[in-house]
């Protein structure tokens, strides 16, 4: 009878090394992957809160809406409604805890109630740590402030008026909308947690 005998060889150490080596360079390589795409992710949320802010400013200032003053409903006209009571009067656009508030002192047959709409698509305080002077708003003096926020507009720019022999055809406003959540993360830039607007309106006046 012949006997053979099988032996098994093992791993070398340097097989061992290499392997391990292999192994931790895909580890690493699939932690960076997920990290840039948890980056890009708050990126993509960031954007979705600013357009959603951006469409309500736009709807506040085009159309204005209703308010409710001490329990009587009041109308805030938008730049497109200014001409809809018997007085020309533009709705005033101000900045107020980081948020856009539209009034208006339009007579409509109760006297001037000054109502004001407010955009308040951010609904929690979010605190923020400045990022540098006027960086991303106004209040940051010395650029290291810690503030608390309830909005999302940064900075509100000058109405421009466009008159044509003697009558108001256009209206341009220019605003900032910044994101106070993604402000605090480090590696964030000016161009991803903030967001000009420039809007013209067409007052359609004969």
């Amino acid at each position: 009878m012949i006997c053979k005998t099988i032996y098994q060889r093992g791993f070398t150490l340097i097989e061992l090394m290499v392997a391990t080596f292999a192994g931790m360079l895909l580890i690493a390589v699939i932690f960076s992957i997920m990290f840039q795409m948890a980056g890009m992710a708050d990126q993509i949320v960031a954007k979705v809160r600013m357009n959603q802010e951006h469409r309500e400013v736009f709807r506040l200032l085009a159309n204005g809406g209703l308010e409710n003053i001490s329990g009587t409903i009041r109308y805030v006209p938008g730049v497109r409604g200014r001409f809809q009571s018997n007085a020309n009067v533009d709705p005033t656009i101000s900045r107020s805890n980081y948020t856009l508030n539209l009034s208006s002192n339009e007579d409509f047959g109760a006297g001037p109630t000054n109502p004001v709409l407010t955009s308040r698509t951010l609904t929690t305080p979010v605190s923020i740590t400045c990022r540098g002077v006027n960086d991303p708003v106004p209040e940051c003096v010395s650029g290291s402030e810690t503030l608390d926020v309830t909005g999302y507009l940064a900075t509100l720019g000058t109405d421009t008026a466009i008159d044509f022999n003697g009558k108001r055809r256009w209206a341009t406003y220019r605003l900032k909308i910044f994101d106070p959540y993604l402000v605090n993360k480090k590696d964030a830039v000016a161009s991803e947690y903030s967001s000009d607007m420039h809007f013209i309106f067409g007052l359609g006046r004969e």
